[in-house]
Parts: structure tokens; C-alpha cells; sequence
């Protein structure tokens, strides 16, 4: 499983403070859980929510909805410790 690190300050691409798609997709996926909860969303609102097509969910996330969450919540575990 691949590590993500960072807050969105700089995502690499030279756009300073805007976050990464994949930044972008478990940000929407943190939204809709809270909504919804982890059973309770489809990709279809997290591409909303991220403002991509579910087909940019797959490219970051090949492993579908089961990748995203998990990924999701390393990330966001990752977030928490480092404040």
C-alpha cells in the first residue's frame, strides 16, 4: 500500500497550497463518511464531493471503493498524529 503524505501545501505539480486529486478524492471521502457513514456512501458522491468523474476515483485508486477507504483513513490517521 502506497503512503501518503502531506497536507495539500504543495502538491507537487507547482500549484503551491492546492491539493492533489488524490488528495482531493479521500478529502470527499472523509465528507461523505461523516455524512453517510463507511457503509453508507458510493463513489459516485466522493467524485462529487472531490469534484472529479468516478473514473479519476479508479485511476488514483485501482482497487476501488475497499483501497479508497483504507487509504482514507491511513491518511487521515497519519493527519491526526502529525499536528
Amino acid at each position: 500500500m502506497p503512503e501518503v503524505e502531506g497536507d495539500g501545501a504543495d502538491s507537487g505539480d507547482g500549484a503551491v497550497g492546492e491539493p492533489t486529486a488524490r488528495e482531493s478524492i479521500m478529502r470527499g471521502a472523509l465528507r461523505c463518511v461523516e455524512r453517510s457513514g463507511v457503509s453508507g456512501f458510493s463513489l459516485e458522491e466522493v467524485a462529487r464531493e472531490a469534484g472529479l468523474s468516478r473514473t479519476s476515483i479508479y485511476r488514483h485508486f485501482p482497487g476501488g471503493r475497499q483501497q479508497l477507504v483504507t487509504e482514507t483513513a491511513t491518511w487521515e490517521v497519519g493527519r491526526f498524529w502529525a499536528r
